[in-house]
């Protein structure tokens, strides 16, 4: 379709959706609200996602074709870098006080891109800061700024109640003062907001058809400090993913990602990349992609690809170059030489087949291929969902506006019979809030932890109680080696876990089939914390904890290995060495007590995360009922006191039937822009 022809669709789409919110009000839909704030500033935003270290910036650097963006980031600030479509590349940054700054490389300088050592700058944690949780306390600054304005002094009271209040990442587990202390220095050197950039824009001449395209960095799954968060908050704005992947089909935070995180309309627009493909066997790779589009039926087979980035990047820079050349670049390039090394073993040093397998080992052409299709067809989707949203908005007014119809026609017909219905709705409405009542009652009597007999709180303990019993029945004698110790509790802390999620999901089927009784469509998903045993840190303590320096006497050596002859018969010497050996009965103690503790400390963090979602659901739906009660109830009163004549009486239910006309003609409009944006 033609970009004027999609340019007319989204104009008449934005005014649709103004009829629609005059209807409404506040009462719109998030996602109708996220997919017109971003066809108003006419933007596709394509979040590239993933776990740490899967390699995204890699990825978008080798789907743009140059390195654009800096890769060698050890830690990364909150900035989400939007990449859009541009004659040169240059860097925008809008920092938190509202001072803007621009970057462009300078061609007199071929050695260094100044762009991307500016990104680099304002992307990028120093060093002194990499102990604190930045975008926890650069979102206090934001939000001070934003709300009082660029001059707005942050006293010591409000740092004060900030800390007291919020729960920040102790990334290091510092001493409580000392962390305190260098959460303060850190929020009084940045208080202005200078030094902190809060958009990040890159421009550059990408290749992709529709001009609004935008690819946008967010940073890592798993990353610490709130950074994490940040990215689950923006991805949703998104209107599609690119999710980076690099690990096994059974993946936990692609699972929670895809259960818990993303929405159904992200997932219909979800690209899922296995990266680092040079590192893993061909049919390896087949069958992960055949276990993943099984486990992920909502994302589409033909959109999930295997890549390689690095290799891709390192396909450009060897393009024209001879065996020789190449042979030189390994020779000097570690990465090169890994990257290269089969197929140079392979092709025998022939430069076409070498290139041939680089590519197939690259596989980016085919993933390359299916994005720039995809972002050709990007504002079509874009409006597609858009009018959809649109179309259910005006089918709930034309139901609700029948129902109106139907109760003006029942008492212009029956004034009488109208006035007992009145009061039969009314009998009705106090039953059902009764039964409302009883039913967030039951609810909380069935799953809140702290009831004495609740399924929550007996399946916890019948969790915990089953973990502890298996912990404490094991003693150090049950292992060979220390390294079994080592699966042992991996598996344990997996095993939690995974028990744990199962648990979450069975509660919220529960909750959902009950609420489902009172035909109120749960909108809000449950959002309880997995808790995180990181059994590398553990395992690492707990071994350097055990570690015992012992003594041992051995025969003494010379510099080539013989015994130094100390008797005059020849018979070696004696000397006495130290050596460390790790206490297998310590160590099993130590990291028995440390699971326990961990298991003991969740135990409060899951009862306490599980009561809060249950007592805020269960007001979010009644207040969701008796909003819509109250509204029925108020215009049935109001209908039933109104004085009017039979012509005033007509007037009203041809000023409905009108409206109702208008709800029909304005879904008819939808159905045909779907159609035409269909074609």
């Amino acid at each position: 379709m033609r970009k004027e022809e999609l340019e007319q669709h989204r104009q008449v789409s934005l005014r649709l959706f103004d009829i629609v919110c005059s209807e409404y009000e506040d009462d719109l839909s998030i996602d109708l609200q996220t997919l017109h704030d971003n066809i108003k500033k006419n933007k596709f935003l394509l979040a590239i996602m993933g776990e740490v270290k899967a390699g995204k910036s890699t990825f978008i650097n080798a789907l743009l074709g140059e390195e654009v963006l800096p890769s060698d980031i050890r830690q990364a600030t909150s900035a989400i870098v939007e990449i859009f479509k541009a004659d040169k590349k240059f860097i925008k940054a809008i920092y938190a006080n509202g001072k803007e700054e621009e970057m462009e490389d300078d061609l007199d300088t071929p050695d260094i891109d100044e762009a991307v050592e500016y990104l680099k700058k304002i992307a990028s944690v120093q060093e002194e800061y990499r102990n604190l949780p930045i975008v926890q306390l650069n979102n206090f600054i934001i939000d001070k700024l934003e709300n009082n304005g660029p001059n707005v002094l942050i006293t010591n009271d409000e740092i004060d109640e900030f800390i007291e209040n919020t729960e920040l990442e102790n990334l290091k587990k510092l001493p409580k003062e000392e962390f305190e202390r260098q959460v303060k220095e850190y929020i009084k050197i940045h208080k202005d907001g200078s030094k902190i950039a809060k958009v990040v824009e890159v421009g550059y001449p990408h290749g992709f058809e529709f001009d609004q395209f935008r690819l946008v960095d967010t940073p890592g799954i798993g990353a610490v400090g709130g950074i994490e968060e940040q990215t689950r908050s923006f991805v949703n704005k998104a209107d599609g993913v690119i999710y980076l992947h690099n690990g096994s089909a059974e993946s936990r935070p692609l699972e929670n990602a895809y259960k818990n995180e993303l929405t159904d309309k992200i997932k219909k627009n979800m690209y899922l990349i296995l990266t680092h493909r040079s590192k893993h066997i061909l049919e390896d790779i087949e069958i992960k992609t055949e276990e993943i589009s099984e486990i992920y039926p909502k994302i589409k087979k033909e959109q999930i690809f295997s890549v390689d980035s690095l290799t891709e990047l390192y396909l450009k820079k060897i393009k024209g170059k001879s065996m020789d050349e190449i042979e030189g670049l390994m020779d000097n390039d570690s990465h090169a030489e890994d990257l290269f090394a089969k197929a140079a073993r392979k092709s025998k040093g022939n430069l076409a087949d070498f290139i041939d397998y680089l590519e197939e080992q690259s596989n980016f052409r085919s993933a390359k291929k299916s994005i720039v299709e995809f972002s050709e067809n990007a504002l079509s989707i874009q409006l597609t969902n858009f009018v959809e949203e649109i179309k259910k908005h005006f089918i709930e007014l034309q139901d609700a506006t029948s129902e109106k119809i139907k109760a003006c026609k029942n008492k212009f017909k029956d004034p009488q019979g109208f006035a007992k219905k009145i009061h039969q709705i009314r009998e009705e409405m106090k039953k059902y809030e009764l039964d409302l009542n009883r039913f967030i009652e039951e609810i909380g009597d069935e799953f809140n932890v702290n009831v004495n007999g609740s399924k929550s709180q007996t399946k916890l303990e019948e969790i915990f109680n089953k973990f502890e019993t298996e912990i404490n029945e094991k003693s150090h004698a049950d292992f060979k080696h220390i390294d079994n110790i080592k699966t042992y509790t991996e598996k344990i802390a997996n095993d939690f876990l995974d028990t744990y999620e199962f648990f979450i999901k069975d509660m919220t089927n529960e909750i959902n089939t009950k609420i489902s009784e009172f035909n109120v469509e749960q909108e809000e998903k449950i959002k309880l914390n997995i808790p995180k045993i990181v059994m590398s840190k553990i395992w690492q303590k707990s071994k350097k904890d055990s570690t015992e320096t012992k003594q041992k006497e051995v025969d003494q050596k010379g510099a080539w290995g013989f015994c130094k002859r100390v008797f005059t018969f020849g018979i070696c010497g004696k000397e006495t060495k130290n050596y460390t050996e790790v206490n297998k009965e310590k160590l099993w103690e130590n990291i028995r007590s440390q699971i326990l503790n961990l298991i003991f400390k969740e135990r409060k963090n899951i009862s306490d995360s599980i009561n809060i979602f249950i007592d805020s659901a269960t007001k979010k739906y009644k207040k969701e009922i008796k909003k819509k009660m109250e509204d029925r109830k108020s215009f049935l009163e109001n209908l039933k006191n109104e004085k009017k004549s039979n012509e005033e009486f007509q007037k009203k239910i041809d000023s409905l039937n009108k409206q109702l006309c208008d709800f029909n003609e304005n879904i008819n409009k939808c159905n045909e822009l779907l159609g035409e944006l269909s074609c």
